[in-house]
């Protein structure tokens, strides 16, 4: 799956990236709307945090992170599916969503170092902290 998802080519632009994800059940023309209306907000975002993103980066990881449409669980389910294999290659859903797979992988490669995080990251919190240099585990 490393190999495939590394020879997918890269699409140029979200837009193209999310075309294929009505295969697994999003509303394609939909998200393009959710993109369209965040896109002004996400600008304003990274223009106040002096932020060095690409705009369709930034949106593609938001994207991601949506609870409605849920391309995470879309896109998840298709590649932790027992049916993602087919005839020697992958399922025609996998092969649907690669392409934003793909941009995403790029996009999260590509943020800038103060935006990344290695460590346990633990999933369904309710609480948000300030920033990671505010909060202290102990």
């Amino acid at each position: 799956l490393q190999d495939l998802l590394q020879s997918t080519p890269t699409p140029e632009s979200l837009n193209d990236a999310i075309e294929g994800l009505f295969m697994v059940g999003i509303d394609v023309a939909r998200l393009r709307r959710v993109i369209e209306g965040e896109t002004v907000n996400m600008k304003g975002k990274l223009r106040a945090h002096r932020l060095d993103v690409k705009l369709d980066h930034a949106l593609a990881v938001y994207v991601y992170t949506l609870s409605d449409p849920k391309v995470h669980a879309a896109v998840n389910l298709e590649l932790s599916s027992r049916e993602r294999k087919s005839d020697g290659g992958v399922s025609c859903k996998l092969m649907a969503c690669l392409p934003f797979i793909r941009f995403l992988d790029v996009a999260l490669c590509s943020l800038p170092e103060c935006l990344r995080f290695n460590g346990i990251a633990y999933r369904g919190v309710k609480w948000v902290f300030p920033s990671l240099k505010k909060h202290n585990v102990a």
